[in-house]
């Protein structure tokens, strides 16, 4: 027997055994497909009874909301009707929403039919009024429509637990299953939903004449009462069609005894199971054939193939080329080790003369690079020498050097040496570029990469320009520092396989060495910068900008000249930074930085602090010539809106004027005074502001003052007095607000306004709102010991404490010492939680969840968004003071106020006025249905002691 015939044996056996077993698997997957189809169709069941459990709840939801609704708890059934029309149209799912009355008479419906109907005899009515469960769930048939309906009632009742009036939904079981029969998991499948009494309430599709037929007596309503831990069975059920069914109950529902029915038909379910099972067959007799094919014409050429190439070399080899080899690939086995003994046998004389060149050279670029190193103080320079001795010393055909740009995520060649200019120019150069060549995984791998032949490497993108360049072996040196890939070092040889192991060792070495020279030359050189220039803009910063005012004020008064020196502090960058993030933030300064740079010489620009600019005008004649300037560079810097992204945002800033001499004979009293002229700018809100001797005894007397509430703070100075919010109509404490004072031992108890906005500045509010807070708390709990019918106790937050990250666990630190629930509530100023809506609304849902309400305080003045406004997690609007003062004398305050009033209650908020100091405001507040009122009418803010004597007086009475 030939080889040849045994050879075909051999692979005929290997390919029967894995035919066989791949049959059997597949055999095995065809049964896995059909009963994942069965869960499907289980889960399919499961799933639309869940959500028609969450559409009842969500009735049930509906209902509650509805029945507090003052529109429905009233006597005109017109406008009762018209109320649910509108709750109709949001909620198509229903065929109508009623109010039935405790007696049973139809009170007013969304359809404003005007029947008269008595429903006592409804089960869904008795239940609702006399169940403990408020909600009665009953489905049903239209009288006159003859759809199937699912009747959801709801007992509303009042705070003393009387019945008020009955809710009832009709939910469109029809349209419902409808909806869900699109989402089956077959196209043919039916959908159909059936009550305990086997009475079909709906069927889908087509099944219009199956509605309200009974399959009591079938086997498969026995299967969905008692399914016996099965999930799927097949009956032959209506319509005499054999179909698997999946049941699933809402026992939620006991009343109602629903349960949904999901029927696939025999044929349908293992459709695409069997077809499956026959692509997979015939797809692995064709894996078959033509593995057997392949592995037979690569038996049959390959060992030909090899014989040949043997024969031939030997034949050279014989004949004189000393030269000769096999070459590579090699096959596995006996053959390819004969190839590779040959092959190494052919080789071995004159790769060992080739490598003593090969060292010699790489030694003379070592030497050669190293002394440059010594020498040489400049990047640039070393660049261009390492290039030029890796050229003329190492025989390198092209030899050249790249930093990496992090900016451009790419590598920008600097230095070269040899003709291939114009072939570095084409390399794939991109670090972000999935096919970024050998020079981008040195760098993101932090290691050589090798080439032995370009012209056959397929990492190699220019195979064709480097062979017409005499290019063959390619090594890529990375140049770390630090651990990271801050450089690259290129060197190509004409001769294939250049770079053995020896020689990387070395050239590895050479990389070491120009890596850390140059770490040393950045660093040195970026000591230089830092420590006279601001990094993001590249002004100068305050040490540089110091030195520089010195030199300009010391030739001013040489010359008899006057300078201005302006500080700009740029408005909202804190903004763009929490809500942008801090690379918006930067990129805003570098692009007022870049508009400042158009309108004075750069030497007179400088950065002192994070928002602040320092800018120089020499040659001023006096303040008009001043503002004029500055006018004009305001114009160039801010006129024009910044572009961020996607965004666009308008930056202006605030500016202090110090004039040489009259402001400061020296740079740093010249700087100090425009300081506090910058910092009286920023209190007035006036663009520019020169300086004056009164802003320096002003930030003197501010900084006595910031003394003396820090030792306030450690001292206990601070009280808290309490303000309370009383019922329009009953006149009755509803709620307290804690407000903080300050009992000085020198100034006597001082307001808010004096102290609170200085601490605002200086970040004290942070550990005094926080001590507050605590407080508040504490307090409540000593009157709930005392037994005293408490109210809740609201306290304000400062701007800084919202927008702090940790708000929310600072805030439930200080409660934690209160009575659980806590009766703390905030109090939120309007304009505050509109500098971030989203970031405040998901802190304000966290707040929620520690058992907190909301109130948005001085509503009116911070023209808030109503489409955010309705977002907001907030139970309560404060209407701002200076309406409530002026409503009575202005028309238009008082149709505001009114307006106010309306919006909240359309939101279900409650309104409480501020400021409510004449009977005459409070009768006009009670018209206007508002809730609340706070202000010296009733009471002035008190401390702790008046407070519980109020509340103990208010007890009793």
């Amino acid at each position: 027997m030939s080889i040849r015939i045994r050879l075909l044996l051999l692979i005929l056996f290997a390919t029967l055994i894995p035919a066989v077993v791949g049959g059997r698997q597949f055999l095995e997957r065809r049964d896995a497909e059909v009963a994942a189809a069965q869960r499907d169709l289980a889960a399919a069941a499961q799933r639309v009874a869940r959500v028609l459990r969450d559409t009842v709840r969500a009735t049930a939801q509906l209902h509650y909301g509805l029945s507090r609704a003052r529109d429905l708890d009233t006597q005109d059934k017109a406008a009762c009707s018209a109320f649910l029309a509108d709750v109709l149209k949001e909620h198509p799912q229903y065929t109508g929403i009623l109010t039935i009355t405790t007696k049973g008479d139809l009170f007013c419906d969304s359809l404003r039919t005007g029947r008269a109907l008595h429903l006592t005899d409804r089960r869904y009515f008795q239940q609702a009024l006399t169940s403990e469960n408020p909600l009665a769930v009953e489905p049903a048939f239209g009288r006159l429509t003859g759809i199937s309906v699912l009747q959801i009632a709801y007992a509303a009742r009042r705070e003393t637990g009387e019945p008020k009036f009955v809710l009832l939904a009709s939910l469109n079981l029809e349209k419902y299953m409808q909806v869900r029969a699109m989402s089956l998991p077959r196209e043919t499948a039916v959908i159909a939903l059936m009550d305990g009494k086997g009475t079909i309430l709906t069927w889908h599709p087509e099944g219009e004449k199956l509605r309200g037929t009974s399959i009591a007596d079938s086997p498969l309503f026995r299967f969905a009462r008692d399914p016996q831990g099965e999930e799927v069975r097949e009956f032959t059920e209506v319509g005499g069609v054999s179909r698997i069914w999946a049941v699933s109950a809402l026992p939620e529902f006991p009343e109602a005894a629903l349960h949904v029915l999901i029927g696939v038909s025999r044929e349908d379910l293992l459709a695409a199971a069997n077809r499956n099972l026959s692509q997979a067959l015939a797809m692995l007799g064709v894996v078959l054939l033509l593995v057997f094919a392949g592995a037979w014409a690569l038996v049959e050429w390959g060992i030909r193939r090899q014989a040949a190439r043997i024969i031939a070399a030997v034949a050279r080899f014989g004949g004189g080329d000393f030269g000769a080899r096999i070459g590579k690939p090699y096959p596995r086995g006996e053959i390819g080790g004969l190839m590779s003994a040959l092959d190494h046998a052919f080789g071995l004389m004159q790769e060992q003369r080739t490598r003593i060149e090969r060292l010699t050279r790489i030694y003379a670029v070592l030497g050669g690079i190293n002394g440059l190193i010594v020498r040489v103080r400049a990047r640039d320079e070393l660049f261009k020498g390492a290039c030029r001795v890796a050229v003329e010393a190492g025989g390198f055909r092209l030899a050249w050097l790249g930093v990496v740009d992090r900016n451009e995520m790419r590598v920008r060649p600097v230095a070269w040496h040899g003709p291939g200019e114009n072939y570095i120019q084409l390399m794939p150069l991109r670090l972000s570029d999935p096919v970024s060549g050998l020079s981008g995984r040195a760098v993101l791998e932090r290691k050589a990469m090798v080439s032995d032949d370009m012209t056959r490497d397929p990492r190699i993108m220019l195979k064709k320009e480097a062979l017409e360049r005499g290019f063959r072996s390619l090594a890529m040196l990375p140049l770390l520092v630090d651990g990271e890939a801050v450089g690259i070092l290129a060197l190509y040889a004409g001769e294939v396989g250049f770079f053995d192991a020896e020689e990387m060792k070395l050239l590895n070495e050479l990389a070491g060495d120009i890596a850390f020279a140059l770490d040393h030359i950045e660093k040195a050189n970026k000591l230089d910068y830092l420590a006279y220039y601001d990094q993001l803009t590249g002004f100068a910063n305050r040490t540089l900008f110091l030195e520089r005012l010195n030199q300009y004020v010391h030739a001013a008064g040489i010359a008899g000249d006057k300078i201005a020196l302006v500080l700009a502090d740029v408005e909202r960058l804190r903004t763009v930074n929490d809500s942008l993030g801090r690379q918006a933030g930067d990129a805003l300064l570098t692009q007022l930085a870049e508009r400042l740079a158009r309108g004075a010489d750069p030497g007179e620009l400088a950065r002192i602090s994070g928002d602040v600019f320092a800018i120089v005008l020499q040659g001023v004649k006096g303040r008009s010539e001043v503002s004029r300037k500055l006018e004009r560079m305001w114009h160039g810097c801010f006129g024009e809106s910044v572009r961020l992204g996607d965004s666009e945002i308008r930056i202006s800033a605030r500016a202090g004027v110090a004039l040489f001499p009259n402001d400061g004979a020296d740079a740093e009293t010249l700087l100090r005074n425009a300081e506090a002229a910058l910092r009286r700018a920023k209190e007035t809100g006036e663009r520019h502001v020169f300086h004056a001797l009164a802003m320096t005894a002003k930030s003197a007397e501010n900084l006595t003052l910031e003394n003396r509430l820090r030792q306030a703070l450690e001292k206990r100075e601070f009280v808290l007095h309490y303000q309370p919010k009383v019922d329009l109509i009953t006149r009755r404490i509803v709620g307290l607000e804690a407000l903080i004072r300050w009992q000085s031992p020198e100034l006597g108890l001082v307001p808010p306004i004096k102290f609170i906005p200085l601490m605002e500045e200086t970040g004290l509010i942070l550990d005094v709102g926080a001590w507050a807070l605590k407080q508040a708390t504490l307090d409540h709990r000593r009157w709930v010991e005392q037994g005293l019918q408490t109210p809740r106790v609201a306290v304000n937050v400062s701007p800084i404490q919202l927008r702090r990250r940790d708000f929310v666990g600072a805030v439930e630190r200080a409660i934690m010492e209160g009575v659980a629930p806590t009766g703390i509530d905030l109090e939120i100023t309007e304009s505050l939680v509109m500098e971030d809506i989203q970031g405040n609304i998901e802190k304000l849902k966290a707040i929620r969840g520690l058992g907190m309400s909301i109130a948005i305080d001085d509503f009116g003045t911070g023209y808030s968004s109503l489409g955010y406004l309705a977002k907001l997690p907030v139970q309560t609007l404060k209407i701002d003071r200076s309406f409530i003062i002026t409503m009575l004398n202005e028309p238009d305050t008082m149709t505001l106020v009114q307006t106010m009033i309306s919006l909240a209650h359309s939101l279900r908020l409650k309104v409480v006025a501020e400021g409510v100091d004449s009977e005459d405001q409070a009768k006009t507040l009670r018209l206007l249905r508002c809730d609340e009122m706070q202000g010296y009418l009733f009471s002035r803010p008190v401390p702790f002691d008046q407070i519980t004597a109020l509340l103990t007086r208010e007890a009793r009475d």
